[in-house]
């Protein structure tokens, strides 16, 4: 099974740099360019709708970027409404779901995912994790520890998104769907300005998670280090549940899920929200009819999102 999972792989997007590219600092681009060509002619093989192609070329900017995060040369994808002189915008760091090459973000997953959340006039920065990129100098698919190391490479384009000239530093908003949503927990234990956090869709407890599908242990086994002789050890570092203090204390969290979700079941969204109401932590959580990635309640869902950003949002 595990062998199968680079075949499962969506449309990577490829970058070319240089072995020099190592020296620069965690956080600093090293290459990018632009996610599309400049006619539809030159993008429709991604099988993008012409008319959505034409809304993304007039009124946003997309590039496809690798930045440093460790020793690792990193993909992402960095998508912002054209910006007029010196106006500074709120920024949405997304976390992709997925491990390795699988659930990596392609030309489709800028319109479904990314598209939707810079409508609401703000910058995405997307990382697709270590080894979720194939790059000709870049590190193997398997470097991706699932929660571990690769961590940082959400905190890095974090400190990434800082130091962009039209990014407000005050406003720097978390999205993490799935996995995504698992190490934008963890990398909460170090970031501090981070203005909200929401997770759809969010495995909070990963040993309930194998309770409910067996076959991820051999998932967790091919990509955390050492899991088979530090099995509890590594599950709790990657559960928020049993570190809920660690979190920044003001942090609104909002809280997305299917019901009939069979990916990650609904009772680890519930068991999260009573956690954090038993802390008088600020969150919501929201349930919809609906399965893992909340497919058939997209607008509702950025209708949600949209007003945690801007903060016109109610808590529980």
């Amino acid at each position: 099974m595990i062998g199968n999972i680079t075949k499962l792989a969506l449309i990577f997007i490829p970058l070319i740099f240089s072995d020099s590219s190592l020296a620069n600092e965690s956080g600093d681009i090293l290459r990018e360019k632009k996610c599309l060509g400049d006619t539809y002619e030159e993008a429709k093989h991604s099988r993008i709708n012409k008319k959505e192609f034409l809304d993304l070329k007039a009124n946003f900017t997309c590039k496809v970027i690798v930045y440093q995060s460790g020793q690792y040369p990193v993909g992402g994808i960095l998508l912002t409404p054209k910006i007029e002189n010196d106006e500074k915008v709120p920024v949405v760091i997304f976390n992709r779901g997925g491990n390795g090459r699988f659930g990596v973000l392609n030309y489709s997953s800028i319109f479904l995912h990314l598209k939707p959340i810079a409508e609401m006039g703000v910058a995405v920065l997307a990382t697709q994790y270590r080894g979720g990129m194939e790059l000709t100098d870049g590190p193997a698919e398997s470097v991706d520890e699932f929660g571990g190391s690769d961590v940082k490479d959400v905190i890095n384009i974090v400190r990434l998104a800082s130091q962009l000239p039209y990014v407000d530093e005050n406003q720097i908003h978390m999205v993490g769907f799935s996995r995504g949503a698992m190490s934008a927990f963890i990398s909460l234990k170090e970031l501090s300005n981070i203005k909200s956090l929401t997770v759809l869709g969010a495995p909070s407890d990963l040993f309930k998670t194998i309770e409910e599908r067996p076959e991820m242990e051999k998932v967790f086994d091919y990509r955390v280090p050492s899991f088979t002789s530090n099995k509890e050890s590594e599950l709790r570092k990657r559960s928020v549940v049993y570190w809920l203090d660690e979190l920044p204390d003001e942090l609104p969290i909002l809280i997305l899920h299917g019901a009939k979700d069979e990916r990650v079941s609904v009772e680890q969204a519930k068991i999260l929200a009573d956690k954090l109401s038993d802390i008088n932590h600020p969150h919501k959580l929201v349930i919809y009819d609906d399965y893992h990635g909340l497919p058939f309640s997209q607008g509702l869902m950025y209708k949600e999102i949209k007003a945690w950003i801007t903060g016109e949002r109610r808590t529980e």
